[in-house]
């Protein structure tokens, strides 16, 4: 049984993430500006503490008489914790964006927060797996008061977010290639006239103070102060990199190319972060996001939270959410639960556009 109750409010938002709406062919982010409706509705789950396996919502109804978007609720358990699972069943937009609530009224007319709330995006016809920290037999124990009669009244608190605009934080960026940067190219591998060595791993690579100066606020400073060993020895040691990553790195400052950034992204990542070449960085976040799937994106989200890549670790929690059912199942997720709970409690609480 249902007893719904709607609310909707109209406004449009603008999010950080996205700096242009011109190309709406791109899949790379969400929304730019959308629409938000939000929503209220009462599920009375009936005989609560006898069921076992599932137990499963009416359809709720829409939240305006054109709207075609149909959502359902799920709830199940897996080893003894509480399941939810939001299913929009019917939609004529191929993505939507929400954020739902979850709370219990008690007997006593308070309210009971834990089951939380969430984030998430969610296609026609799927279904959006959200496990929880609460067992089916806390929400069962009498001392905590929440089944009336054998029944468990859940109050669902729904934003959506409808009419996405789809653009690329990465629009602006071009790469592009031309005759000083050929000749750039062609004395970082002459090695004409450098005047500093860069000793990867025992392997010297030379360079040019004052194009590095240029490049890398992190080798200005070196090459600024006479006492700096690197400046008094016109050396500079490096051993937490590969020869072959610090030589890509060396060819991008020379030539605003990186020809084989697609088998080191990760690595370049790392070293354009600590070598603050900004560029650099936003390329290698670029390359990592086209590469996500349900494999790589735990692993990316990880590698872009160390390395301060705002922009990609916002990608991987759109991911992350929109693929959640799957993703919660892999191996992956579980050395992030035993390893990165802040992790986990920043995908959980991410929102995307929607302000809390």
């Amino acid at each position: 049984m249902t007893s719904p109750s709607s609310t909707i409010a109209a406004a449009v938002n603008n999010c950080s993430l996205h700096r242009s709406s011109s190309d709406k062919t791109k899949k790379s982010w969400f929304c730019d500006r959308v629409t938000v409706s939000r929503l209220q509705y009462v599920w009375k789950i009936e005989k609560f503490n006898s069921f076992k396996s599932q137990v499963e919502s009416p359809i709720f109804p829409p939240a305006s008489k054109d709207s075609q978007i149909r959502w359902q609720i799920v709830m199940s358990q897996a080893e003894g914790y509480v399941v939810l699972l939001v299913k929009m069943v019917a939609s004529n937009q191929s993505c939507v964006k929400f954020k739902i609530k979850f709370k219990i009224l008690k007997p006593n007319g308070c309210i009971d927060d834990s089951l939380g709330k969430w984030n998430g995006n969610g296609s026609a016809q799927g279904s959006l797996v959200f496990p929880r920290k609460i067992t089916l037999s806390e929400l069962r124990s009498p001392a905590r008061g929440l089944v009336t009669n054998g029944n468990l009244f859940l109050r669902c608190e729904l934003t959506l977010m409808i009419d996405a605009i789809h653009s690329s934080p990465w629009e602006g960026l071009k790469i592009a290639g031309s005759a000083l940067h050929e000749r750039m190219a062609k004395l970082l591998d002459s090695g004409k006239f450098s005047d500093v060595t860069l000793v990867v791993q025992g392997e010297e690579l030379y360079a040019h103070k004052a194009i590095l100066s240029l490049r890398s606020s992190v080798f200005s400073a070196m090459f600024e102060h006479e006492t700096m060993t690197e400046n008094e020895t016109n050396q500079i040691l490096i051993n937490d990199f590969e020869p072959v990553v610090i030589k890509e790195m060396l060819i991008f400052m020379y030539s605003d190319s990186a020809p084989n950034i697609e088998g080191m992204a990760g690595e370049l990542l790392a070293a354009a972060d600590k070598y603050d070449v900004e560029q650099l960085k936003c390329l290698c976040e670029m390359v990592l996001n086209n590469e996500i799937s349900n494999e790589t994106v735990l692993p990316t989200l990880v590698l872009a939270d160390q390395h301060s890549a705002l922009t990609l670790k916002k990608r991987c929690f759109h991911y992350i959410k929109l693929n959640l059912a799957s993703i919660v199942f892999t191996k992956e997720w579980k050395t992030m639960l035993n390893n990165y709970s802040e992790l986990i409690r920043e995908i959980e609480a991410y929102n995307g556009c929607l302000q809390n």
